[in-house]
């Protein structure tokens, strides 16, 4: 009997498969990427901006918009927000190709030590990047304007001021670098140098091979890398959230942040950012679209390596091109470390000279293991870098093999794939005010017996919505399968499920160990969601925690920094054994 039961289940459950995956996926992406958009969506119609949506006796109509345009802060964020993604982005991408072409085309000496060099920052968090460039670049404390000021005694202050739009164009375009240097790397290895060998045996020069066939060909990728980091630059949090106040620049993140969290007391306006959230999603949206473009177009350009590269050789540039190589590094990588681990051995920032020496200790540390919310914030970290990616990466994988094994409709898997891919197009801070509004609307409709608002739950499902990054991956795992494997699993007599458990997801561990890899490692330089949730409601992060004590605790705040980038190294190293080199 029991035998007949389960035949009859599994008969069930195999007959209506091409419904239950699909719809799994779709209930699963509507879960953690619909409220965002949904509740972004509506609140920016709902009046007074400061009401939560469907709570109060609000009415509806296109005051928070009438409000934007009338008090010209909507021009303003716009115009502040260009300047500084467009700047940054054609910093990182100059200074990206550069080093690319450095590694890829030319003999230069201690490659693996330079590439590893130039993509160390990717794992350093933006908000302790930012702390070290204050440490190094404030005004008036600055270390290295300090020492200036000790050569040029005239200067009264600065000559680098941080807190200005070049101070931030600095600091977020050099922190862009990493990520532009792995993609224009890429590129550069997708085609035969045989035409830059042609060239150069024609008797052109190195100038103008790079200039009239390498960047050329090249031109897709790199306008693509440009949109990218254009769209992460609009998108960014850290950078406008420490600077933008002091540089009086109206930057996204910095304009959402204050709307939501008024030094005056006032009450949040979530119409407001709202409102404003909708002019940067069609943007984004618009960038995404042209970015999708851009890929499609590059196949053309496309150019199979048949054998290896012949180099170009630097002569006489070999040494300047270490030395760029290496000033980058240092500025961007040794200097912040540096003075986040000087400032973390003092009360708060002194100048570095031969008398603070004996101010020197390990009081910060010590104070904060012994202050109650350490422990806490680093639990809290563990579970939610850990549990939000398992999520999103299982959503992942049950949605491309949806769309990629034609198990859901024609119709249906546009839907998937659209509605997969939508959570990168949303700036962080429009998500996370639209996840603040679902999570207190949701809060308000559970009995006070069900705990929700408050607990890690609100934090471990907002770091899910970001599925894109693993669907992508996913969907380019499944799309190099070769679906004869699944075929020959049906004829032996296997079901779907265990031609995905035991054939198709050993086959693609290293797609969705890297995704996981990645996400955690996002998940841990996270600040927006949790600093934007957190107000009132879940507990501390390490993130946020940072961000806490460096508004009256200098000293602690930079101990934390330092603590936390080697946690990250440590947990990233770990991952690395436990499952990534598994997977190979």
């Amino acid at each position: 009997m029991r035998i007949t039961l389960h035949k009859h289940a599994s008969s069930a459950w195999h007959r209506y498969h091409h419904v239950i995956y699909p719809v799994s996926a779709l209930l699963g992406i509507l879960l953690f990427v619909g409220p965002p958009l949904v509740f972004t969506f509506f609140s920016a119609f709902q009046v007074p901006p400061e009401s939560q949506l469907f709570i109060s006796d609000s009415s509806w109509g296109i005051t928070n918009f009438t409000n934007l345009y009338a008090e010209g802060a909507l021009h303003k964020t716009l115009l502040d927000t260009a300047i500084f993604a467009g700047a940054s982005t054609l910093l990182a991408t100059i200074i990206s190709i550069i080093f690319a072409w450095l590694v890829e085309r030319t003999d230069l000496r201690f490659k693996n030590i330079v590439v590893v060099g130039i993509i160390i920052p990717i794992l350093v968090p933006p908000v302790i990047t930012t702390i070290g460039w204050i440490l190094l670049l404030g005004e008036r404390t600055g270390m290295i304007n300090s020492l200036i000021r000790t050569v040029l005694p005239f200067l009264q202050s600065g000559p680098i001021d941080i807190f200005s739009m070049f101070g931030m164009i600095l600091a977020q375009g050099l922190s862009l670098v990493p990520l532009l240097f792995i993609f224009f790397i890429a590129a550069l290895r997708g085609f035969d140098n045989v035409l830059e060998e042609a060239a150069q045996a024609s008797g052109a020069n190195t100038r103008r091979i790079l200039f009239s066939i390498t960047l050329p060909l090249l031109r897709p990728h790199l306008l693509a890398g440009a949109l990218i980091a254009l769209i992460f630059s609009i998108e960014a949090f850290e950078v406008p959230l420490f600077l933008a106040l002091g540089a009086d620049a109206n930057i996204l993140a910095s304009r959402v942040f204050f709307a939501l969290n008024d030094a005056a007391g006032n009450a949040p306006k979530y119409g407001t950012v709202s409102a404003l959230g909708l002019h940067f999603l069609l943007i984004t949206s618009i960038l995404f679209y042209l970015y999708a473009q851009l890929v499609k177009k590059s196949y053309s350009y496309r150019m199979i390596p048949m054998r290896k590269s012949s180099l170009i050789r630097l002569g006489k540039w070999q040494l300047p091109a270490i030395a760029i190589i290496t000033f980058f590094f240092f500025v961007t990588v040794l200097l912040p470390f540096a003075v986040l681990i000087w400032t973390s051995l003092h009360d708060h920032y002194v100048q570095p000279s031969f008398s603070s020496l004996n101010l020197i200790s390990l009081d910060q540390y010590r104070n904060l293991l012994e202050d109650s919310r350490f422990l806490p914030a680093l639990t809290n970290t563990m579970i939610v870098v850990t549990v939000a990616p398992t999520l999103a990466v299982f959503i992942a994988v049950i949605t491309a093999w949806s769309t990629q094994r034609n198990l859901a409709t024609a119709k249906l898997a546009k839907l998937l794939d659209l509605l997969a891919s939508s959570s990168i197009a949303i700036p962080g801070v429009i998500a996370a005010n639209g996840l603040l509004l679902f999570y207190l609307r949701l809060n308000s409709l559970l009995p006070l017996w069900v705990p929700l608002w408050g607990t890690l739950v609100v934090l471990i499902f907002a770091y899910t919505y970001r599925i894109s990054i693993a669907y992508r991956i996913q969907k380019a795992g499944f799309a190099q399968l070769d679906t004869r494997l699944d075929e020959a699993a049906a004829t032996s007599g296997a079901g779907l499920w265990a031609t995905l458990r035991f054939i198709t997801l050993p086959l693609l561990k290293s797609n969705w160990a890297g995704a996981w890899v990645l996400l955690s490692l996002y998940s841990l330089k996270e600040l927006t969601l949790p600093l934007i949730i957190h107000s009132g409601g879940p507990p501390d992060l390490i993130s946020t925690l940072i961000w806490k004590l460096w508004g009256y605790d200098t000293g602690q705040a930079a101990a934390l920094a330092v603590i936390s980038i080697f946690f990250t190294a440590v947990f990233l190293l770990g991952i690395w054994k436990l499952i990534w080199k598994k997977s190979r």
